[in-house]
């Protein structure tokens, strides 16, 4: 059994993997380990290489080039790595928006300034969903999207403040990806006490 059979045999539970398909998520490899890393293992290998990683990400990236405009660059690193299997849009939308404003002016904006929090969450959300199809496009067979919308204690919003701004977004850009593959596996990352939501 390769891989991508181990990982799809347990995740859509068709039968039993010849073995627990492994990886390490990422942020795990901080500059800091990842110099022990080097260190200690004398490769070059990036870690999912050398330890064998059962699942790989595509990641939408923007161009290196400053002066490349063209919109299709910035999915030439997804496109080069069209046989791996995760399609990642983390930080799906929440995220990028409290990154854009600042976390307190956002959440401000959550309860003073809801057209503007609806128009900055309505953009980002155009944008993944054009990602959720060209990563479907690109044949991978998970989509993963994450939010930490939580924290330890809970949800850091009501839930009809998630329902009004998040929810049905996420659930335009999931059914996105499966309009171009309706058997694509959604992977949802959150960070937190999660049992709530």
């Amino acid at each position: 059994m390769n891989s991508g059979e181990r990982v799809l045999t347990a995740l859509n539970r068709t039968g039993r993997p010849d073995k627990t398909p492994f990886e390490i998520s990422w942020g795990a490899f901080t500059p800091v380990l990842m110099k022990a890393y080097r260190e200690r293992t004398g490769s070059e290998l990036h870690p999912e290489e050398y330890f064998s990683f059962d699942t790989r990400s595509v990641l939408s990236t923007l161009t290196r080039l400053n002066s490349d405009f063209n919109r299709f660059s910035r999915m030439s690193r997804m496109k080069r790595m069209l046989a791996l299997m995760n399609g990642e849009l983390y930080q799906t939308i929440f995220e990028t928006a409290w990154l854009m404003r600042g976390m307190q002016s956002f959440f401000i904006d959550l309860c003073l300034n809801e057209e503007l929090a609806h128009a900055i969450c309505e953009n980002i959300t155009q944008i993944r969903i054009k990602q959720a199809r060209l990563l479907a496009k690109a044949g991978v067979d998970i989509l993963r999207l994450g939010d930490d919308i939580v924290n330890q204690q809970g949800l850091m919003m009501s839930h009809e403040t998630y329902n009004t701004f998040f929810k049905s977004r996420i659930r335009r850009i999931i059914n996105a990806a499966k309009e171009v593959n309706p058997d694509i596996l959604i992977f949802m990352h959150c960070c937190g006490k999660v049992e709530e939501v």
